[in-house]
């Protein structure tokens, strides 16, 4: 197909009072599009106007505006056409059905298009017929206006009294026929960035005249109620560019161009309710971190917890039930310091006994600690009876036993407790020396409970127990003791609460009577650390 020197090569848009055709310019080789108009009259005066128009058309120039080549009419079937630039790309129009469109890339279209308006209307030039199927979108991603003038040719050409342009994209003094300049056209761009940002229309209707009674009266719903992703400043700039009185909007396009740009600059603000999802997040992986950092320093705490705990000496071979405090034990409570005993108690403690019968030899089995420990006598009675001090039983880093005669060294064994728990003893040698239910000595705070045991000079294996109500052990602590005349011979011992984290339960606190190390383990059994003997269940 020939029109003039074009070979028409495809046809690629139709419209309601057009028809767009790719072509070649057979004189210099170049491809155009070409637009061509319904069927005309053939009155002189008619084209002389049309050529006109077409002539100050062709001045335009632009980057943001698709040029027009030539103009012409073809004579075969009287309808005008017109030669453009052909732009390798999309409509608008297509776009947005196909894809949203970024906020910041919607205001810096609606910018460049305000400014080519701009542009156009100072050269006395009203498009007329906004819409998105008459913005390009090129391949470098840059929009350009076309069809310059086309609805008012088509205005021209039928010669009917009829509404041209598209409807949802008129202003308000087109749809009423009176006389437009280019806020006409920046009312239509209005339209536009409603409808890039929203993706809907600003006046939508199931028909044409209702959609025109919409852009006559009604008001259209704020940008930011349809996406609360936009800011509010972009609702004022819509609104301007609808108000009902031309004067009431822009001026020109530049002034609208202006403030498109710098809103197009600002970063998006979240809406209220993602931004509180935000800082959830940021709390979760505060709470998070701290968590780990909680873990990470309790973690040596939780590992000598455990490994303490795996090497707690396991209950004596031989239990027993555990032992009541005897009758007759001399009790008394002191908020006071711990005194060494008196001169007068001191020396009868030291007076000598009468000799004691020889004792039978215990069988091996006698070596383990008493199922029914006895309790020994108290300090009255002992220097009353004048009862000869315990003998040590035989153990390899021990001294050998003094002889009967031996005077005996009085003892003092102080207890305070945080607990009220269970049962503590003391063993010395291996024997039962002294037992009390925690609960006579815990019943207040700070009080503590003494009592006195006489034992030969010298070392002693020393070794605190305190068992559970179901006589199971709890925490056990031993070491030697070097008792000497003149000496305190003081036996602290503490039965405190951990409250450390991952550390809590009830432990012992031991002094020994002149503080000498803990002796090496016997029997086999392992030795332990202070700190781990101590630890409670």
């Amino acid at each position: 197909m020939q029109l003039g020197r074009y070979e028409i090569l495809e046809p690629i848009g139709l419209g309601a009072s057009s028809t767009v055709f790719k072509a070649r310019d057979t004189l210099i080789g170049r491809i155009v599009a070409i637009k061509t108009l319904q069927s005309g009259l053939n009155d002189p005066a008619w084209r002389e106007r049309f050529m006109a128009e077409a002539r100050i058309i062709g001045q335009l120039s632009h980057p943001r505006i698709v040029k027009l080549h030539d103009v012409g009419i073809d004579e075969t079937a009287g309808a005008p056409y017109l030669v453009m630039e052909y732009v390798v790309g999309q409509t608008l129009e297509k776009h947005m059905a196909a894809s949203k469109t970024d906020f910041q890339q919607a205001c810096s279209w609606g910018a460049a298009l305000a400014r080519a308006l701009a542009y156009a209307h100072e050269q006395g030039i009203v498009h007329g017929d906004i819409k998105p199927a008459n913005i390009m979108i090129n391949q470098d991603g840059r929009v350009m206006l076309t069809d310059f003038g086309i609805a008012r040719f088509a205005a021209h050409v039928s010669q009917v009294v009829t509404l041209r342009g598209t409807p949802a994209y008129l202003s308000p003094e087109q749809i009423e026929g009176k006389p437009t300049d280019g806020r006409s056209d920046l009312f239509s761009l209005g339209i536009v960035l409603y409808q890039l940002a929203t993706g809907r229309r600003a006046f939508q209707s199931d028909s044409v005249q209702a959609v025109c009674a919409q852009i006559m009266k009604a008001n259209a719903t704020p940008p930011t109620k349809v996406n609360p992703l936009l800011p509010r400043a972009f609702d004022g700039i819509v609104a301007r560019c609808l108000a009902k009185n031309p004067d009431n909007r822009y001026a020109n396009g530049e002034i609208l161009s202006t403030e498109l740009e710098a809103l197009a600059r600002e970063p998006q603000v979240l809406p209220r309710r993602k931004a509180s999802r935000k800082r959830s997040m940021n709390v979760l992986r505060y709470a998070g971190a701290a968590v780990a950092l909680l873990l990470a320093l309790s973690a040596p705490i939780a590992a000598s917890f455990y490994r303490h705990n795996l090497r707690l000496p396991p209950a004596p071979v031989a239990t027993y039930p555990a032992p009541a405090a005897p009758a007759d034990l001399p009790l008394w409570r002191d908020t006071q310091d711990v005194s060494p005993p008196s001169a007068e108690e001191t020396a009868e403690a030291h007076t000598p006994a009468p000799p004691e019968p020889a004792r039978p030899k215990p069988a091996p089995a006698a070596k383990k600690r008493l199922a029914a420990p006895k309790p020994n006598p108290t300090v009255a009675e002992a220097s009353a009876e004048a009862e000869p001090p315990l003998n040590p039983a035989p153990q390899s880093g021990a001294k050998p036993a003094p002889s009967a005669n031996t005077a005996g060294i009085p003892m003092t064994i102080e207890i305070s407790a945080q607990s009220s728990d269970g049962t503590l003893t003391v063993f010395a040698d291996d024997q039962v020396v002294f037992s009390t239910p925690l609960a006579s000595v815990a019943e207040a705070v700070g009080e503590r409970l003494r009592a006195v045991r006489t034992l030969f000079p010298g070392q002693h294996h020393l070794s605190v127990a305190l068992y559970k109500a179901d006589n199971s052990l709890r925490a056990e602590k031993r070491g030697l003791a070097e008792l000497h005349h003149g000496a305190s011979n003081l036996l602290a011992i503490r039965v405190v609460k951990h409250k450390k984290l991952l550390l809590r339960g009830t432990g012992l606190e031991v002094t020994w009577p002149i503080g000498s190390a803990d002796p090496k383990p016997e029997h086999g059994a392992k030795n332990f650390s202070a700190k781990a003997a101590s630890s409670g269940e």
